[in-house]
């Protein structure tokens, strides 16, 4: 993450361009996993949510802070699912066809400092989630994600997938529960410096790797921020995107950049 860019997306948080959109974004939310383990799901900020139940998760909410501890190995622990039993798996995500050499790096389970974590139960999930939807903004990172949960949920109901105008549905339609998925490098609203417009996709990466890319870092990504509002939750990964080389805007007026060499623009390094 860039340390000075990291104020001017704080403020656009508070900007007026933002503020009548986000205020309809229910929650935002993240995905702890790794591998082919998806071990919690918990939205916003302060507010605590587990697909687990409500006398287990208050026993040690207080005391047990889920984001903090380490992944340790579990010589018993059985896999949600394996390449053999989900369909959502890319091909170049799937790890016994290129060599892996055993299951074992399934082993393993998420170990909260303080407290213990139930394994994932979907249908339990689904019972939470019914008549809601979520939405994953972001790159590869948010793209295995969005396919770990599907694989996850995929063991009680397959669903139904669609794509319209960059975005990407996964529909379960018996327990009226739908994920949707929108690929970015950015959550603001950015282009190329130099060629076409920015990508729509992961079809198009190829193009923000040429770079570098001018970020307004005070407005939003109108491609999707929109339909956020449409959405009960909304999970968004970024920060290494930011490393590349960028040149910042706030206001409509350049801020800085970060390895674009361009004369009397002040240079802005990584954190």
């Amino acid at each position: 993450m860039i340390h000075s860019i990291r104020g001017l997306l704080t403020g656009a948080r508070r900007s007026r361009h933002t503020t009548p959109k986000i205020k309809y974004v229910r929650a935002l939310a993240a995905v702890l996993f790794a591998g082919a383990t998806l071990s919690v799901l918990f939205l916003g900020p302060l507010q605590w949510w587990s697909p687990f139940s409500a006398s287990t998760f208050s026993s040690v909410a207080a005391a047990c802070d889920l984001t903090r501890g380490q992944w340790v190995r579990d010589p018993a622990a059985r896999p949600y699912y394996t390449n053999a039993t989900c369909a959502f798996i890319e091909g170049y995500q799937n790890c016994m066809k290129h060599g892996k050499p055993s299951m074992e790096f399934l082993r393993w389970r998420w170990q909260p400092d303080g407290g213990e974590l139930e394994r994932f139960d979907a249908a339990r999930f689904f019972g939470v989630v019914r008549g809601r939807s979520i939405l994953f903004v972001g790159d590869s990172l948010a793209s295995s994600h969005v396919r770990s949960l599907l694989c996850a949920l995929s063991q009680v109901e397959s669903p139904s997938r669609s794509r319209s105008e960059g975005f990407e549905y996964w529909r379960f339609p018996a327990h009226a529960f739908t994920v949707a998925f929108f690929w970015t490098p950015f959550q603001v609203r950015w282009r190329l410096t130099r060629g076409p417009p920015e990508a729509v996709g992961p079809d198009l990466q190829g193009e923000v790797f040429a770079g570098p890319s001018d970020l307004h870092v005070n407005e939003p990504d109108e491609r999707w921020m929109p339909a956020a509002k449409d959405h009960d939750y909304v999970v968004l990964s970024a920060s290494h995107w930011f490393e590349r080389p960028a040149v910042y805007y706030s206001g409509g007026r350049v801020v800085g950049c970060h390895g674009c060499g361009m004369a009397n623009v002040t240079a802005l390094k990584p954190q």
